[in-house]
């Protein structure tokens, strides 16, 4: 992202202008209330304008909100597409939650085969939280009749 430092007035008459980063800090602005007041509903209306235009860091928040329905009405349908948009970028955390919704069976059909080829794209990008979920789904289970020993 290659915006300079602005003012509000500024980032808002850029993303006005249809600057796609512009829209996608004042969405991360109006998500978080920093320098504005905090208000989902317009969140998700600036992310929503960035994700159109391809920023993947917007198809993701735009897609976590949808799983969540933070500003928008829940929608798993909805988050799936715009999570997946991003995750086709290479964006890590879309990656991640699609392996969590399909781990899950949240809003796709339950699959540990697809969470766990969504979990590894995240991990070779270096994404720790998917490393986990690689660990945690490779481990065994107590009724396992195998057990596994660490070396000293």
């Amino acid at each position: 992202m290659t915006i300079p430092k602005l003012n509000f007035f500024e980032t808002m008459i850029m993303a006005k202008n249809g600057n796609a980063d512009a829209q996608f800090i004042l969405g991360l602005m109006y998500n978080e209330g920093k320098g504005v007041p905090q208000d989902y509903t317009k969140a998700v209306q600036w992310f929503q304008a960035a994700a159109d235009q391809g920023i993947a860091k917007a198809q993701h928040n735009l897609g976590v909100m949808y799983v969540t329905g933070t500003g928008v009405p829940q929608d798993y349908t909805e988050a799936e597409q715009w999570l997946r948009r991003a995750a086709k970028q290479g964006n890590a955390y879309a990656q991640l939650t699609l392996g969590q919704m399909y781990e899950n069976g949240v809003g796709v059909a339950q699959s540990d085969a697809e969470a766990e080829r969504w979990y590894r794209r995240a991990a070779n990008q270096g994404n720790t939280d998917a490393l986990a979920m690689l660990a945690e789904m490779d481990a065994p289970d107590a009724s396992s009749p195998y057990v596994v020993v660490l070396a000293p």
